[in-house]
């Protein structure tokens, strides 16, 4: 029952947070147990892990455990990200059965599950692996699935308008540059992602403006 695992999740993400930097080669089980409950079919479950692993992020941020964290958020996106695209070019064929459906709503609301953590977390992994996931997303636009590319929107827009992101104006250029490079995938029948888009566009100019001027106004 939800009722019975929240709390579970609650003193497990508090005691991850509170550990020594120095310890956290032995909290690294522990926290992809807390990263796993981020794609439980509970929606209540899912939140507190989400609130969770945004709280063991945050308390963790100027240490040395940061950059492990990340790494297990990394694996969990090259496992779960490229999930629907596989399904869909693997069962191609078949993709009309019933079986192949439902292979593929679970590969697509798993990254959606996934997509609403990154949404909290993004800004607060280190540069490389949040680059590194921000790649996996905007292959995302390409599969034309109009959730996945809500998600993808709203987890890329979280790094673009971070004002406590640590991204370089050179990394968020080059970000910008490939969230532009999707253009012909955004359905422009879809007037929810398009306003989506268009923020997710102006604050990264926005953004990027504030780092570095040059690099903003060569783009536009």
């Amino acid at each position: 029952e939800a009722s019975a695992v929240k709390p579970a999740i609650a003193c497990l993400s508090a005691v991850l947070a509170a550990m020594d930097p120095s310890d956290w080669p032995s909290a690294k089980a522990p926290f992809e147990v807390l990263v796993s409950f981020c794609l439980n079919s509970r929606p209540k479950v899912r939140k507190k892990a989400h609130d969770g692993v945004l709280h063991v992020l945050a308390s963790i941020r100027d240490t040395a455990a940061l950059a492990p964290a990340s790494a297990v958020l990394l694996a969990v996106c090259e496992k779960i990200l490229p999930g629907p695209e596989a399904v869909i070019k693997g069962a191609a064929p078949s993709l009309k059965t019933s079986e192949a459906q439902a292979v593929l709503h679970r590969a697509v609301n798993d990254a959606l599950h996934l997509l609403s953590l990154l949404r909290l977390v993004l800004p607060l992994m280190t540069p490389a692996v949040s680059a590194a996931v921000c790649e996996l997303t905007l292959k995302l636009y390409g599969l034309n699935q109009r959730f996945l590319s809500r998600g993808a929107t709203a987890a890329l827009a979280a790094v673009l308008s971070a004002p406590n992101s640590r991204w370089s104006a050179k990394s968020l250029g080059l970000l910008l540059d490939g969230v532009l490079s999707q253009q012909g995938f955004w359905d422009p029948k879809d007037a929810d992602l398009q306003l989506a888009v268009a923020g997710l566009i102006a604050d990264g100019f926005a953004r990027l403006h504030e780092l570095d001027g040059g690099q903003a106004a060569g783009r536009l």
